[in-house]
């Protein structure tokens, strides 16, 4: 019987694909409401998709997403998911997947999130002014996933560096805290932080920034 993920292990995973401020939020969301995640290699034909639970497969509402999108684009098809599943939840299957019920659930997540600065500064009028308009509007959907990818080459070319990348034993920083590489897992690798001597699982997929191992001597 597969083991049932705690809210650690939620946010454990999610640390390394979600903006900061929405890492709790979605991990509480998931958790509570026993939805199952499963972060899969890029696919070609879509982005992430949710599943209601199906009795020949799986017992839970599940919620899958590429794990080479950059942290916003992740958000926001977390959302996208999101939003599915609690249409499924209040409507079961009598309505269009991307019909006007998931439209507004959509938007009100996309704004929620907003309101809370989880998204860039630079992106959050343009992600007002898609939710405010019914249908909403492809064309604005576009210049934000646009403004999402500029904003992810800016970021790699600042520092862009993926956990999986680093040699064992390299140092390296992560929310304002230095860590050091230690063993791989199969997704996440433990890491000793520094900062509190505590040993953490991060996931393989972090972007973080290297750091001089002479500066901490």
């Amino acid at each position: 019987m597969p083991q049932v993920p705690t809210l650690q292990n939620y946010t454990d995973i999610l640390a390394g694909y979600l903006p900061h401020n929405a890492t709790a939020i979605i991990a509480n969301f998931l958790y509570n409401n026993k939805i199952s995640l499963k972060i899969t290699r890029a696919r070609a034909t879509k982005l992430g998709d949710y599943a209601a639970p199906n009795p020949l497969k799986f017992n839970t509402h599940r919620i899958t997403i590429n794990s080479n999108l950059d942290k916003n684009t992740f958000l926001w098809v977390m959302l996208h998911e999101i939003a599915h599943y609690q249409v499924f939840i209040k409507c079961g299957r009598r309505v269009k997947p991307h019909g006007e019920e998931f439209q507004k659930a959509f938007a009100n997540n996309l704004r929620f999130f907003t309101d809370r600065h989880c998204f860039p500064t630079e992106t959050e009028q343009l992600i007002m002014d898609y939710c405010t308009r019914m249908p909403l509007k492809k064309s604005l959907e576009r210049q934000i996933e646009r403004k999402f990818r500029e904003i992810a080459g800016n970021a790699e070319e600042k520092q862009g560096v993926r956990l999986a990348e680093l040699a064992e034993g390299t140092h390296f920083c992560l929310k304002k805290r230095i860590f050091k590489k230690l063993e791989k897992r199969r997704t996440r690798c433990k890491c000793l932080c520094i900062n509190d001597n505590r040993m953490y699982l991060v996931s393989l997929e972090a972007e973080v920034e290297l750091v001089d191992s002479e500066k901490l001597k």
